[in-house]
């Protein structure tokens, strides 16, 4: 037989006891599972002044038009959209190639008309000697595609013609501003692109680098044109080509004849017999190059001729350029 005894009543608590000595530290345990990946909100981050334009990848698909992929930040990498730019423009030629000359050109996919209007020189009112002249186009109106952080993929909203020669050399130009200055039509940071490929995927074997960059800078520094968007040498190239003109004054704006008049303005025969030489730009403005002189021999042409097409002015001549 089992006897259960009755528990009396719980007696008072006694004093703390004294903690012993810490033990030894015991051996690391095996790494955990990963945690999720918590990404950076960039949305919560403001670019700094300055703009980083880095160029990807680019061609044209089956459908004729040019897709091109860009990385665009701030100077620290932080992603900026394309939104939040003042611009960004794109401009795309091949190289044609004279087959009795030798002689290269820039030949551009897009033109628009341009109409001619009045002006004012020298406090007088003066009508266009033309209606209107095509000149090329940079295309922006395309589609953007987020790929990746800070990585977009731009397609052009304007198509090559279908029978276009995927053999030749294309050059792609792409210009781009933030952070405005002035009126906020321009900006304080710039970047430039320039780009060679083919798009058949042969190599780049036709070059038209007549000068570059660097030489036009030891006296423009930097070489800018249209607000200072367009700073590199090639990015002139690809809009003055043999093409292209000024319809309120009928001269051609075309590079090898416009840049041989601009560096020699007061020694023109026009100007030397009392007239001016200028031509007119955006909003009417007009830019006059009566006055300039060569600050060298105008005949000492490897002065500018400095690219490495630079001495086709003796194995290709043209009486455009030297004219």
């Amino acid at each position: 037989m089992a006897f259960y005894k009755t528990p009396g009543p719980e007696g008072p608590q006694g004093p703390e006891g004294v903690r012993g000595p810490a033990g030894p530290q015991g051996p690391i345990g095996g790494q955990g599972p990963p945690g999720a990946d918590g990404g950076v909100d960039y949305s919560l981050l403001t670019p700094e002044k300055g703009l980083v334009v880095s160029l990807k990848d680019a061609g044209i698909g089956s459908d004729l038009k040019t897709v091109v992929t860009l990385e665009i930040t701030d100077p620290n990498g932080l992603p900026i959209h394309p939104d939040d730019l003042i611009g960004i423009r794109f401009m795309l030629t091949s190289i044609e190639v004279d087959v009795t000359t030798g002689q290269t050109s820039y030949n551009n996919y897009f033109m628009r008309a341009q109409e001619g209007a009045s002006y004012t020189f020298n406090w007088e009112t003066i009508e266009p000697v033309m209606e209107s002249w095509e000149n090329p186009d940079r295309d922006s109106d395309g589609t953007w595609e987020e790929v990746g952080t800070g990585t977009y993929q731009y397609t052009f909203g304007m198509a090559v013609p279908a029978d276009y020669d995927r053999s030749a050399t294309h050059v792609l130009a792409i210009y781009a501003e933030k952070d405005p200055v002035g009126d906020g039509r321009h900006g304080e940071s710039i970047s430039n692109i320039v780009y060679a490929f083919v798009p058949d995927g042969g190599p780049v074997t036709n070059t038209r680098l007549i000068s570059d960059t660097e030489t036009c800078n030891k006296c423009h520094d930097p070489l800018e044109a249209h607000g200072g968007v367009r700073q590199e040498y090639v990015l002139c190239l690809v809009c003055h080509n043999p093409d292209s003109g000024d319809p309120e004054t009928g001269n051609s704006v075309d590079m090898k004849v416009m840049i041989h008049k601009i560096h020699r303005g007061a020694e023109l025969h026009e100007v030397e017999e009392g007239g001016s030489y200028y031509i007119v730009g955006h909003g009417q403005s007009v830019h006059d190059y009566s006055s300039v002189h060569f600050p060298t021999d105008i005949r000492s042409c490897e002065v500018c001729h400095t690219g490495p097409d630079g001495d086709n002015y003796k194995t290709q001549p043209s009486r455009d350029a030297c004219g």
